[in-house]
């Protein structure tokens, strides 16, 4: 079974936005020292981040259903990135807000589209690929 380098791309964007969403719970105590957040405040961030993101991700997969929207996937990192790089220099907590709820949105729109393009690339074996790409090729799905 030849894997596409494409699988590999996808699986590493996978990687960077459901890294970026698990890496702020690690960087809340960063927060509560930089900015003297209680810690309901500081958790409220991660779950404006998670909110958003499942609440926009099925909407994400319906426009992905109906229309060519390939193009978003390199957006969606994009976007993630910018979001989760704001959280370090952003000098009030609306703007946090808002950082997180962009990063949100990218870690939404990259799903959907990323999941579909895996599937298509995996040629006769979509459930091994989709599999390996959901769990960012790790070193027990080689």
């Amino acid at each position: 079974m030849k894997v596409s380098k494409y699988i590999y791309s996808l699986s590493l964007g996978h990687l960077f936005v459901d890294f970026s969403q698990g890496a702020l719970a690690a960087l809340l105590p960063t927060l509560i020292a930089q900015h003297y957040y209680n810690y309901a405040v500081a958790a409220t961030l991660v779950f404006a981040m998670n909110l958003v993101s499942s609440v926009v991700q099925p909407l994400f997969g319906f426009f992905s259903d109906k229309y060519n929207t390939g193009w978003i996937i390199i957006l969606a990192i994009l976007i993630t990135g910018i979001g989760f790089s704001s959280l370090g220099y952003v000098p009030t907590y609306a703007l946090l807000v808002i950082g997180c709820l962009v990063c949100g949105i990218g870690i939404a729109a990259y799903h959907p589209d990323a999941a579909k393009l895996v599937n298509g690339l995996a040629g006769a074996y979509p459930p091994i690929w989709v599999c390996c790409w959901a769990v960012e090729f790790s070193s027990k799905s080689r």
